[in-house]
């Protein structure tokens, strides 16, 4: 079926939409980053992969997931209960401060684990007493630990790591960068804390901590840079051929879709659901590529965010 000279089925284009991966130089060059620090020898415990909204993170994890995943295929035959790679949404604070003990909960909930049972391990000396209020969090670490250790975890992927950051002082800041880089001492697996910029801070709140720290940076397309236009406007011709649209009207919108997508290969693709979306409303034949420009981000919205990434970007340019 072609969309631009038939009637336009939303639903096959939502499927498709959903089904695309776009393995842009940037991600293959994430992908290969955080794969050469795992290689033994690298002596990286952590690794911080940050990056815009929409500039290919969850894409890239999965891509390295997938490598471990292989890499690690012969051990899983001969371990069944192994698990190379374990991954988390990291808890989000709501009106509290964030949680380790909701992370622990998170990480062996995801790694298929039994109810806590034994003996209790004291808390270290930076992490609060819970007792009397469930499993310590000195239990949950520690059992975390073993769980790591007995599924032979290689990666430990916490997504939205930056909600860690979520503290009222920097005493706290500084406890959760302890447990932190104890959580990463006391495993074999290196930790992939998977952020937009506002993981930037993990950088600047403990020196021993950001020693440990391997900094991945996932950058958008730059609109005045002639080789990353081209890239990000093979991406739009890339969804275009998927969906079955006119390339020569898709070039037409390279300029307003690379400044209002800020560069971002996701948000691209994001706009083109918003569109599709739009069309089904519409409910006329074809497509109508005018409705780009309504399912694009704001000018307002693209430009603060704009101003963070530029910010970002000579952030880690210094860094």
């Amino acid at each position: 079926m072609t969309f631009k000279t038939a009637q336009f089925d939303a639903s096959v284009a939502l499927q498709r939409l959903s089904e695309i991966r776009i393995p842009h130089p940037h991600i293959k060059q994430a992908v290969d980053r955080i794969s050469l620090s795992m290689t033994t020898g690298a002596d990286v415990e952590i690794i911080l992969l940050v990056g815009p909204p929409g500039a290919g993170k969850s894409f890239a994890i999965e891509a390295v997931a997938g490598k471990i995943e292989q890499q690690y295929e012969v051990l899983k035959s001969a371990l069944p209960n192994a698990k190379p790679v374990i991954s988390v949404r990291t808890p989000e604070a709501g009106d509290k401060e964030f949680s380790f003990k909701m992370l622990y909960e998170r990480i062996r909930e995801a790694a298929k684990e039994p109810p806590l049972v034994g003996p209790r391990p004291q808390a270290l000396p930076w992490e609060p007493n819970t007792s009397g209020r469930g499993p310590s969090i000195g239990w949950l670490r520690d059992a975390v630990r073993k769980c790591l250790e007995v599924r032979q975890a290689r990666l430990l992927i916490l997504d939205e790591a930056a909600h860690i950051l979520s503290v009222r002082n920097s005493n706290r800041l500084y406890r959760h960068a302890m447990t932190l880089k104890s959580l990463a001492n006391d495993s074999d697996a290196v930790l992939l804390l998977v952020c937009s910029y506002d993981g930037l801070p993990f950088l600047d709140v403990d020196s021993q901590l950001t020693r440990r720290i391997e900094l991945v940076h996932l950058a958008r397309y730059r609109d005045d840079v002639e080789e990353e236009r081209k890239i990000f406007e093979n991406a739009l011709l890339t969804i275009g051929k998927r969906l079955e649209l006119d390339e020569d009207e898709l070039r037409l919108y390279t300029e307003p879709l690379i400044e209002r997508c800020v560069g971002c290969v996701g948000s691209l693709v994001k706009t083109f659901r918003k569109a599709v979306v739009y069309q089904n409303e519409a409910a006329g034949p074809g497509f109508d590529y005018s409705l780009l420009h309504k399912a694009m981000p704001s000018k307002s919205f693209a430009g603060r965010l704009r101003a963070e990434v530029l910010e970002a970007e000579q952030r880690i340019q210094d860094y």
